[in-house]
Order: C-alpha cells, then sequence, then structure tokens
C-alpha cells in the first residue's frame, strides 16, 4: 500500500470511528430524552454529576514494555487519581498506525519519535492553546528543546514535550592515563576538539603488549560536535542542498579526518572504552547503564570531564533533542491529556526520572540537574556536573527534517575513514548524492 493511499484509509477509519461515535450519541440522546421525558430536572442534574465522577481514560501509544511505562507515567497516574492512564504499543510506522486505528483505538497521547508520520495523517494537537489555556508556563523546558519542539512547522507552533534529551561528556580511564604518564582533563573547563585530538595522539600506542587508542567516539557518533553547530544540511521549504553553503560542515568533517588519521585509529564498532583500551571516549550521560556486567568496579577508576567545545563556541553543548509527546488531533480530551504532559516535566516526575538516570533532563529545575544520578551506585562520586557544564545549542528555527534525511552523513563519514578521499571532494560528492535523491523523493510525490 503507497503512503498516500495508507493516509487516506487511516483517515477513512477516523471518520468511522468519530461518526460511530457521534451517531450512538445521537441515539443515546434521543432515547434518553424519551426516557425522562417528564422527570424532574434535578434528577438529571444529579445523573450527570454523577456520570462526570467517574475516571477519563486516556490511552498512551509509545513503543517501549510496560516496565519503561510504569516508570514513566507510573508517578503522573498516582498524581491524577481522576484520570486512568493505559498503555497501547506502538512502533511508530505507518503500518502500526493503521493497526491501531483498524483496531478503532485512537491514542489521546503518541510518546513517539516520528513527527513526520504524525504529521502526515494531520495527528497532531498543537499545544499553544492548550498552554495560554492552563496557564503553562515554558519557561521550565530548555530553551533548546523548546526551540527543537517550536521547529517542526512554519507557524513554530509547539507541537509536545521531550521525553528526555541526550547529554554528553568527555569520558576518560585514569588507568591509561597513569601508563602513559598524561594528566587527567580538567574537570571543570573544557578542551577544544583540537586540543582533544591532540592529547589522544598522546594516550595512542602499545604498553605492556596491549594497543591503546586515546579518543574513541562510541560507535563511530559523531553527533555531539555536529549538532554543537546545530545546523540543517537543506532548505526546509525548497530541499535545496546547503551543505557548501556552511562553513561548519567544512569544519565538521575536517574534524573528523583529523580523527582518523591518528596511527591505530579505524572506523569499527567495539567499544574500546568498555575494554578498557581507549583513554577517553566521547559519551552520552548514559554510558554506565549498561556494559560493565553489573560490576561498579569496573568503572572505579573512570569519571568524566566537560564535552570538547569549537574555538567559536566555547561554551556549548550539542543542541537538544529527543522524543516527542504529543497530543493527538483526534482525542476527546485534550485537557487531560495535557494535564499528562504537565505532570511529566513536573519538577517530582523529572527528579524521579533523573535520580535513576531514566530519561535525560529537558528542564532546568536546578534541584533536577543536582540530583541526576543520585540513586545510580555506578555514578557515584563521579564529576555529573560534567554532563550540564555547557549550554545547548538553539538549532535553527525551522528545522529541515524532511531533507535533511536524505542526506546520509553517517556515510560520508565512513567513507572519509575508510578510503583516501578528502574533505572538499567528500562534500561536494555528498551535495551531489543528496540533490539526487531528493530530487526523486520529489518526483514521487
Amino acid at each position: 500500500m503507497s503512503k498516500r493511499n495508507g493516509m487516506y484509509l487511516i483517515l477513512f477509519l477516523f471518520s468511522l470511528i468519530l461518526l460511530g461515535g457521534c451517531t450512538s450519541k445521537e441515539k443515546a440522546g434521543s432515547t434518553e430524552v424519551e426516557a425522562n421525558e417528564g422527570e424532574d430536572q434535578q434528577t438529571e442534574e444529579n445523573k450527570q454529576s454523577e456520570d462526570n465522577e467517574e475516571p477519563v481514560t486516556l490511552t498512551i501509544a509509545l513503543p517501549f514494555g510496560e516496565d519503561i511505562f510504569q516508570d514513566r507515567y507510573g508517578v503522573i497516574q498516582e498524581k491524577l487519581p481522576d484520570l486512568n492512564l493505559e498503555m497501547v504499543y506502538f512502533d511508530g510506522t505507518s503500518e502500526g498506525l493503521e493497526e491501531l486505528f483498524a483496531s478503532k483505538t485512537v491514542p489521546d497521547i503518541f510518546n513517539t519519535g516520528n513527527v513526520a508520520l504524525l504529521q502526515e495523517y494531520d495527528a497532531i494537537l498543537p499545544m499553544d492553546e492548550l498552554i495560554e489555556k492552563h496557564g503553562f508556563d515554558t519557561s521550565v523546558i530548555d530553551p533548546s528543546i523548546v526551540t527543537f519542539l517550536r521547529s517542526f512547522n512554519d507557524e513554530q507552533s509547539m507541537i509536545g514535550i521531550s521525553d528526555g534529551a541526550s547529554r554528553y561528556g568527555l569520558y576518560y580511564n585514569k588507568e591509561i592515563f597513569d601508563l602513559f604518564g598524561v594528566a587527567y582533563p580538567d574537570p571543570d573547563k573544557p578542551m577544544t576538539w583540537d586540543e582533544v585530538i591532540e592529547l589522544s595522539r598522546q594516550l595512542t600506542g602499545e604498553r605492556n603488549g596491549t594497543d591503546y587508542i586515546g579518543l574513541e567516539f562510541n560507535g563511530n557518533d559523531f553527533e555531539p560536535p555536529l549538532f554543537q553547530l546545530a545546523v540543517n544540511y537543506t532548505d526546509p521549504q525548497t530541499g535545496e542542498v546547503q551543505i557548501a553553503d556552511k562553513p561548519e560542515l567544512l569544519s565538521f568533517f575536517n574534524l573528523v579526518q583529523d580523527y582518523y588519521n591518528i596511527p591505530g585509529v579505524e572506523y569499527n564498532d567495539t567499544c574500546f572504552f568498555c575494554e578498557k583500551r581507549a583513554a577517553m571516549t566521547v559519551g552520552w550521560h548514559g554510558l554506565f547503564l549498561w556494559g560493565w556486567d553489573d560490576d561498579v568496579s569496573n568503572v572505579e577508576n573512570m569519571d568524566i570531564a566537560p564535552l570538547p567545545v569549537w574555538p567559536d563556541l566555547p561554551n556549548t553543548a550539542p543542541k537538544l533533542q529527543g522524543w516527542p509527546i504529543m497530543i493527538s488531533s483526534y482525542s476527546e480530551h485534550p485537557d487531560e491529556a495535557f494535564q499528562v504532559l504537565m505532570e511529566y516535566v513536573s519538577e517530582e516526575n523529572q527528579l524521579n526520572m533523573a535520580k535513576t538516570v531514566s530519561a535525560g533532563p529537558t528542564t532546568v529545575y536546578p534541584k533536577v540537574l543536582e540530583n541526576f544520578a543520585a540513586d545510580h551506585e555506578f555514578y557515584d562520586g563521579k564529576n555529573v556536573p560534567a554532563l550540564f557544564a555547557l549550554d545547548p545549542a538553539l538549532g535553527e528555527e525551522r528545522r529541515s527534517a524532511k531533507w535533511d534525511a536524505y542526506v546520509d552523513i553517517d556515510k560520508a563519514i565512513e567513507e572519509l575513514a575508510t578510503t583516501d578521499i578528502d574533505v572538499p571532494t567528500l562534500l561536494r560528492k555528498l551535495e551531489e548524492e543528496s540533490t539526487t535523491k531528493i530530487q526523486n523523493a520529489k518526483d514521487q510525490e
């Protein structure tokens, strides 16, 4: 089934569901009038009051299991006893959406990152009116996240809140620094990317029969330095590729080339830091959550320093992004759904998630940031404030999510790492390939 036909099917299913509901209400209303004709008006008012006391059931669609649902929404359920929160699994695909509506399940809240899909079906309710109606103060949300949530449409309306956001730091192994006789990174002052590349050279080599590298980008993930620059790759409206017009991208790919030019550094998916063969790694806030055999002693000689920065952005962290949590435009209970979202970003709920590292903070409550990972033993004694030492970048006001997806940055990084191509040639090739992909996509619309 084509995407367009799929959209028609879902809209048709929506119509049936809504029409069925309206028809049922009309029949019920007509019967009620006939049955109660001549009855005392006070009796009817009492009946309506009793009906209004029944809990409102809200369905929340998300691509996780029940445990994560309870972790995210259990406290909210306790805070809002007049609401009944129920989970329904949704994998974020158009097929999954069709299955939901075919079963007459219309979620009130979508906890999924697939904004583009929901926009195609006009399934997102912009929140600006609800924000004003309920007097919600959006300043409690990090400005970088607010910009992100307002960047999906020309009106810059807020599409929801964010499930969480990744914070980054420079993790390092003191044992390897000691082995090479090199001083540890400053716990408070970030290095520049050039400085950390040079430091990596000093820490790459063989010691006692083991080959070490100074720095790894875990999983070849270069999003942190790229997201510090916070630029689109294409024009949001036209899809015109703008790689050649963005000097930031030239700087970024030069950094990537400098990194892979370090003798001993290769393109692979091995976690050398986990194997204690990398002195440093650029990692997200949850680096200590998995892969350590549940033995806290495996990280006792490791710590965290601030993420390196670009020279002209000395205080800038990567822009924040997350999985938007959105109210369905087809929900019959938008006000109640908005209550859930307000509780999600409340200080209490954010604090509960931050303490256990179940989600990266999207808010600016000092208490939340100060208590991040407080209840997780792997972070005990670590320099956790380094994860929040920099101010997240503000992305462009209008994202180019639709067209940027055709610019394969990861493939370009792999080519730069595994071939002899130079950066100017790589950028020209990337621009040409991306332009062709976008034109083909337009021709199929």
